[in-house]
Formats: structure tokens, sequence, C-alpha cells
């Protein structure tokens, strides 16, 4: 995998919805990569405080969110770790692994923490980094929010039009019975099944 470029998307997925499938397919066409690797958050710190469903239904729901798509897969490293997941242990894990040619995909709103992240300097050292776009965002303005987040090397942009899906708001819509838009059908079905996300 020298050479070969791995995408990695992580997250709570929480759950996983049509969003994440769609930014890990469009950068997978875009930015030439061989794979997108979705890595569930164990016990991601920074939503530390927050209520989320548990390692294991996080997990196979994303499973299923991903298995008609042979390029992405499933990777349950932090699943299996003790304690908080931490983007940079986790692309020197990948590295580790003989994968060392990674572009790391996130939306753009994770810029706006990206400094206060976990040995955030050495996580460019490790990763190309590439930001989708939200709600209609100009290159010219995620590039000043790379900027304030302190990026020194400049990110690619994946622009997504028209695929806007937020978990939050997909687990209010679960909880009052209002839409279910944003979820694959197999996703859809198992949170019915395991009885998540009602009241």
């Amino acid at each position: 995998m020298a050479n070969k470029i791995v995408g990695v998307l992580g997250g709570t997925f929480d759950p996983p919805h049509l969003g994440h499938v769609a930014l890990a397919n469009k950068a997978i066409s875009e930015q030439n990569l061989v794979e997108v690797k979705l890595i569930p958050a164990g016990d991601p710190y920074h939503k530390a405080d927050a209520s989320i469903t548990s390692a294991k239904h996080r997990l196979e729901m994303t499973k299923l969110a991903t298995k008609s798509y042979k390029s992405l897969t499933v990777d349950e490293r932090e699943i299996h770790q003790k304690g908080p997941s931490f983007t940079v242990e986790t692309l020197k894990s990948l590295q580790s692994d003989g994968i060392t040619n990674i572009s790391l995909i996130m939306g753009s709103d994770l810029l706006i923490h990206f400094s206060k992240w976990y040995e955030y300097q050495q996580i460019e050292q490790l990763a190309q980094i590439v930001i989708a776009t939200r709600n209609n965002q100009t290159e010219s303005e995620i590039l000043s929010l790379a900027k304030q987040a302190k990026l020194q090397v400049q990110p690619k942009i994946i622009k997504l039009q028209n695929v806007d899906y937020s978990s939050t708001q997909i687990r209010r819509d679960l909880q009052t019975k209002g839409s279910t838009k944003g979820l694959p059908a197999q996703v859809l079905e198992y949170i019915k099944k395991q009885n998540l996300y009602s009241k």
C-alpha cells in the first residue's frame, strides 16, 4: 500500500447516514483513493459529555451502511482500544500497519475545533487533510477556516452538493417520529429492530 492513497473517515457514526457514504465515494473518485476506511470511534474524547450509542451498535450500523460498496471498508481499531480515541494515534497505528499514504477526510465543521485536538500539529505530518464543504461553502471560506485552524498545508477540498445530513438531526427526527431521510435502508431497519434512538 506504499504508493496507494487510502482515505480515512472517522466519526461516532451515531448513526451513519447517506452523507457519510456520499462523502467517502466522492473522495475515492476525486482524490484517486484506492479505498476509504470508515473508523467508528470507541470513546471520542471531544464528545465525552454526550450520550453516545454503544460501540457495538454503531459498528454494526456502519458495516450495514457500507456493505454495498467494495471500496468502503470499516476499520474496528478504535472500537476495540481502551480509553479515548485520538486521530493522531489512529493515523500512527495505520502507518505501523504499512498504510503510509493517507488522506484524512473530514467535514468543514470540524475545522473550528481542529487546533484543540490532541497533538493536532502532528496530524498534517501523518496525512493529507481533505475537507468537505457544507451548506454551499466556497473554497475561500474553507481556506479561511483552515487558516484559523492553524493548518500548515493547504487542504484538498471536496464539494458536496445537496448532501447535508446530520446525525444529530436524524436522531431528533427518529425520536419525534419525523422524517427518516438520510438513512440507508439497512441502517433504518437495524435501528427499528434494536429500538435505538427512541425516547
